[in-house]
């Protein structure tokens, strides 16, 4: 938190500052995470009216005076307030930015009223920081202006410390030309040198290898050689740019992976398999493995998690010398469709992100009439046209520089990782467990790239009710990993032809994390209530889906296994099916649901086989029961056979069950299920 003196110094930089353009008043102060906050308001502005929030970029200190941003004018002008905060944490501001705008758009409720219409709006990493603001669900965030955003958040720092490794291995043997290093972590600059001497030493240590600051003529054949390289390696075209970026590699990841607010020192970044493109380079860099768990935790705090209802226009470079346009076609993989937007400057200058007043005001005005007014989706003639109105008007200044359609990319490269299975496929669904754990399991249906479908049964803590224990919830899917933010339990049902829609009570549980490794292995992490604590497993995958191979690749996802999914009763949700069917037709089944009194949870479980009459026959349905979650013991579990189930399908998305237990509490009778899920890489079942 900043103290009383810095608490001084901001009230008067705020009464210091100019009034802005066109507002009636101005307001700031500090909000409880310790940020800083200022609105502009323009005169005649009532509750209900719309609000810009403004994310400013990359910085190492947090700012005492935030901007307003460069389209502040335009903005109050056309009845807009305008409203930034300039983040409690210094650096790559991520970790902290949605609970400092959540705080923001609070205070501005308080003390100037609810707004109605709110946009967010930034560059570079203000851009990325106005996206997530946007997948936050509590903020209602209504459109998005992403100026050269840097999208794949962690791609960015991937970058970073490629380069930082790439200048060491260039540089080891150049007397001066060494980087400062930690003594701990040679990859990172000492926690001391995040200061401004400290970025001074990272420069005259790249002027001695690469004679980077000086003109081509002055520098020596070797420094210009080790430049050439470095800058063909990093697809960077120009020294200026290169150093720029050392800038990020150094002071930035050190702040990033130091900050106890950050990744306070894990081991989230690496790059033990990537390729260089050269055998020389790819034998001699040093190599540093990423912790999976750490990493995917980075991967999704510092990106997007693919869901907003806000609509999205970005604008980048097609020649930016720092910010890769592959973050946009990244973003566009991930931003709902329909709501995504983006056009293309065209030599766009030698700085970052170098656009001019009139392509702002132009992308400003597109994005308003698109996001707010309810025009057509924008697109680059749109925005051209718009650019030469504004600078014709006198407006604003040229240059005009928006291509209309699709343009060469000549950014650098956005480095792809290398990993066995760097993406999450239709390989990954179907039932896994912990040998060690018998009586356990763990289903995973990935939904689309992005979405995944999580169920867990288990045995539930000392000291609970109940016998049985089963947890679901939905994940968002990143690259190797799957997140389970809230996982969640219930209680409350009945069983079977007795349960009733709004029975059964959902109650959260906790968190889940699974990353999964070669073919047919995971980790999963979980952090739990009370009796649960953390902890982790060792997964193997028991039964694919379909005819899916973990080590032939994906199949077809024709045949029986197409039934594969979650089944339930459309008319009274609550209670269901898991059904795993492979490509021989041997399949998996597990209910969840209730025990037939008190209302606890209760699962079974079976193995059985689709025959060519589109019908499932378990004959030996389990219940496991006897031991508890946090003192498992394989000796105490009890798996007495329940009874047995008949699955029919009627065609790929109907079927009715049929059961006949042992135990006449259960008894027998039938259910109408409706297909709930169909998990991505299913074809055709083939019944008619």
């Amino acid at each position: 938190m900043i103290g009383r003196m810095s608490r001084l110094l901001i009230a008067l930089l705020l009464v210091l500052l100019p009034p802005a353009a066109h507002a009636a008043w101005e307001r700031g102060g500090q909000l409880p995470s310790g940020a800083i906050w200022r609105v502009a308001v323009p005169e005649g502005w009532r509750a209900g009216d719309g609000l810009v929030v403004f994310q400013r970029d990359f910085a190492l200190e947090p700012a005492l005076a935030p901007d307003l941003g460069p389209l502040l004018a335009r903005q109050l002008a056309r009845g807009w307030a305008v409203a930034s905060t300039g983040y409690s944490q210094a650096g790559w501001a991520l970790f902290r930015s949605g609970r400092d705008n959540r705080e923001l758009l609070e205070r501005f409720r308080a003390e100037v009223g609810p707004p109605g219409r709110v946009v967010s709006y930034g560059a570079a990493m203000g851009g990325l920081v106005a996206l997530q603001m946007a997948e936050d669900p509590v903020l209602a965030i209504d459109a998005v202006l992403a100026l050269c955003p840097v999208a794949a958040g962690h791609r960015a720092w991937e970058a970073a410390l490629d380069l930082r490794l790439l200048y060491d291995q260039t540089c080891a043997d150049v007397e001066g030309g060494r980087l400062p290093v930690a003594a701990d972590r040679p990859w990172l600059v000492p926690a001391e040198d995040l200061t401004p001497s400290g970025l001074e030493r990272v420069v005259l240590a790249a002027n001695q290898c690469l004679g980077i600051d000086r003109a081509p003529w002055q520098r020596q054949p070797g420094q210009q050689a080790r430049l050439q390289g470095l800058l063909d390696l990093t697809g960077i075209a120009d020294p200026d740019h290169l150093l720029v970026a050392l800038g990020h590699a150094t002071l930035g990841l050190t702040d990033l992976a130091r900050d106890p607010g950050k990744l306070a020192g894990g081991q989230a970044l690496g790059n033990a398999r990537v390729d260089y493109g050269q055998p020389v380079v790819n034998a001699d860099i040093r190599r540093l493995p990423a912790e999976p768990f750490a990493a995917l935790d980075f991967r999704l705090r510092a990106g997007l998690r693919g869901g907003s209802r806000a609509l999205a226009l970005a604008v980048h470079g097609a020649a930016d010398p720092l910010l890769p346009s592959g973050h946009i076609d990244w973003l566009a993989a991930r931003w709902p469709a329909g709501g995504f937007a983006s056009v293309a400057i065209e030599d766009a200058g030698q700085r970052s992100c170098d656009l001019g007043p009139a392509e702002l005001a132009a992308a400003w005005d597109a994005l308003v009439a698109w996001g707010v007014a309810g025009g057509p989706e924008p697109d680059g003639i749109e925005l051209q046209a718009r650019c030469l109105a504004v600078s014709e008007a006198g407006e604003a200044d040229g240059p005009c520089r928006v291509a209309a359609g699709e343009v060469e990319d000549r950014t650098p490269r956005l480095r792809p990782r290398q990993s066995p299975m760097p993406v999450l496929d239709a390989r990954h669904n179907g039932h896994w467990h912990d040998p060690d754990r018998p009586g356990e399991g763990w289903f995973v249906e990935l939904l689309d790239p992005d979405t995944a479908l999580v169920y867990g049964f288990v045995a539930p803590a000392g000291g609970e009710a109940g016998e049985q224990r089963w947890l679901l919830g939905t994940g968002v899917v990143s690259e190797d990993g799957i997140v389970v933010e809230d996982a969640s339990t219930t209680r409350g049902g009945a069983f079977g032809l007795q349960f009733r829609a709004g029975q059964a009570r959902l109650s959260p549980w906790g968190r889940l994390q699974f990353v999964f490794g070669g073919c047919g292995s995971a980790r999963l992490r979980f952090e739990g209530p009370a009796g649960y604590g953390r902890g982790e497993r060792r997964l193997r995958q028991l039964a694919g889906q379909a005819d899916h191979d973990c080590a032939a690749g994906p199949g077809t996802g024709d045949g029986p296994g197409a039934l594969s999914g979650s089944w339930y009763q459309a008319e009274q949700p609550g209670h269901g099916l898991v059904v795993n069917v492979d490509r021989e037709g041997g399949a998996t089944v597990a209910w969840f649901g209730y025990a037939p009194t008190g209302g606890e949870q209760a699962w079974l479980f079976g193995a059985g086989r689709l025959g060519g009459d589109g019908v499932l026959v378990v004959e030996d349905v389990v219940r496991p029961t006897g031991t508890r979650f946090d003192r498992f013991d394989a000796g105490d579990l009890v798996q007495e056979r329940w009874g047995s189930l008949r699955l029919r399908f009627h065609g790929c998305d109907g079927a009715t069950l049929a059961w006949e237990a042992a135990d006449g509490a259960w008894g027998t009778g039938e259910l109408q299920l409706a297909r709930l899920t169909r998990p991505i890489g299913l074809g055709d079942c083939g019944l008619d």
